[in-house]
């Protein structure tokens, strides 16, 4: 099995994280138990088992109570958009969509007073026993407890919000054993990546979609610094994945850059909801009936030692990539520029960030932009380099042999042995990776060639004069 191997920053590195309670609130009085939780527009999204609806609240943080902005679902949707209980909710810019008892499937415009757009219950894909739901650029995701898979629809009218079946990630479509579930729980996406939360099989496991569903690799219950129990939620965001635990009613906090939890979450009673925004986590308790917000606090830990270690990786691997970018112009490449990007954030925007103290903007600037950058060049470049030197030596190994076949003698010989001893001599550089070096040599070959020929030019054209003396 594949797994994460994610190396950006040293274990010795400190969390940059605190989770900090911001709002403790009861739903029960005003909301009942709450299924599910969104932010979306400035309020907080959940269903309500009091109205059967989902509802849109603003939270009064001085009396820790909630305000009813709106309950989704008119009176003239009717019976439409009834739902007894909410089995998952997603949304994807102003759709809000909703899964509900009897795997129906309810979507919604939020910026439009949350009309609703279209009510599903027939096609086949639609799940037999449904316990999530995701949209994405014209896809939609739910997960199926019932045939232990997740079902993929693609919108043929994005105005009505009308789908059509295009399989399933499973063994059946995939040919994967991967794509084998266990009670597929909850779904999240995040690009073009799938999050499948496989509550059977402990583990949160992830799919290309632009690569038609290749599996990734999965954060589970065997890894060295994680440990899922049951898991049955899940939410992301740019560097946190959030798991709850089914059997402790927990939430761990798994750091996704190196795959470790760094925090779990306790207290709860049953955990229905998890989001973040990346400056809050909302989390719904139907248990206690209860919505906990925390503030995501994640400058408390940060320090210029704890920048030091990323730093050091950053320019290691700066060194490795740019020390090839005299030959970016030569061979037609665009590492130059890729290195003068590199150098004007290092120099510029990461320098400020720590001469003003700001080390949260400093780490994320390391972590999300450098170091990726700079590793997808060593990933790209070294490799198109190499490929390119290779080319230039084969060309001039022919041409070098053409001349052997032709018995010179004099000075075009001496000279042809010496362009050998380059050739020999360049070969051996480029063997040892030494691209630079490698590349003034193959110039040297290529002068000598030219050289080569104007000499053996000469010779001709001399001949054809004599020849052309003896017959007047």
């Amino acid at each position: 099995m594949r797994k994460l191997l994610f190396v950006l920053l040293l274990s010795a590195l400190v969390f940059p994280v605190e989770f900090v309670l911001e709002g403790n609130y009861s739903t029960e009085d005003q909301l009942g138990e709450p299924w599910g939780i969104w932010y979306y527009g400035g309020h907080i999204l959940t269903y309500s088992t009091k109205y059967e609806r989902v509802v849109v609240v603003d939270w009064d943080d001085e009396d820790d109570e909630f305000e009813i902005v709106k309950r989704v679902g008119s009176s003239d949707s009717g019976s439409r958009s009834y739902i007894s209980d909410l089995k998952d909710m997603w949304m994807s810019g102003d759709l809000l969509f909703m899964l509900g008892s009897g795997n129906k499937i309810l979507v919604f415009n939020a910026s439009d007073d949350y009309d609703l757009i279209n009510v599903i219950t027939e096609g086949s894909f639609v799940p037999e026993e449904g316990s999530s739901i995701a949209y994405s650029q014209g896809y939609m995701y739910l997960g199926d407890r019932g045939d232990d898979s997740i079902r993929i629809a693609k919108a043929y009218d994005l105005d009505d919000m009308k789908f059509v079946s295009e399989g399933a990630i499973n063994y059946v479509f995939l040919g994967d054993y991967n794509a084998q579930f266990d009670d597929p729980s909850d779904l999240y996406i995040d690009g073009d990546v799938i999050f499948v939360c496989d509550r059977g099989k402990n583990a949160v496991k992830m799919f290309n979609i632009s690569e038609d569903y290749d599996y990734i690799g999965d954060y589970s219950s065997v890894d060295k610094y994680i440990t899922l129990k049951s898991p049955r939620l899940i939410a992301l965001d740019n560097d946190y994945l959030y798991v709850s635990d089914g059997l402790v009613n927990s939430v761990k906090v798994i750091f996704r850059k190196d795959a470790r939890t760094i925090d779990e979450l306790k207290g709860f009673d049953s955990i229905s909801g998890i989001y973040s925004d990346g400056e809050r986590l909302y989390i719904a308790d139907s248990g206690d009936e209860r919505i906990y917000v925390y503030y995501i606090n994640k400058t408390s830990k940060l320090s210029y030692d704890d920048l030091v270690p990323i730093i050091e990786e950053f320019d290691g691997k700066y060194s490795r990539l740019c020390k090839y970018y005299d030959l970016s112009e030569p061979l037609g490449l665009a590492l130059s520029d890729l290195c003068d990007e590199l150098s004007e954030l290092n120099n510029t925007n990461l320098t400020e960030s720590i001469d003003d103290g700001k080390y949260d903007d400093a780490y994320s600037l390391l972590v999300d932009h450098l170091i990726p950058k700079v590793e997808g060049g060593l990933s790209y470049y070294p490799k198109k380099i190499d490929d390119n030197i290779d080319q230039l030596y084969s060309d001039v190994n022919q041409q070098l042999k053409v001349y052997e076949n032709m018995n010179l003698t004099g000075v075009p010989k001496t000279k042809l042995l010496d362009l050998r001893d380059l050739y020999s001599q360049g070969l051996l550089e480029y063997r040892h990776e030494n691209y630079s070096e490698a590349y003034n040599t193959y110039l040297e070959i290529d002068a000598g060639i030219k050289y080569l020929d104007s000499i053996l030019n000469s010779s001709n054209e001399d001949d054809e004069s004599q020849d052309i003396s003896e017959e007047y």
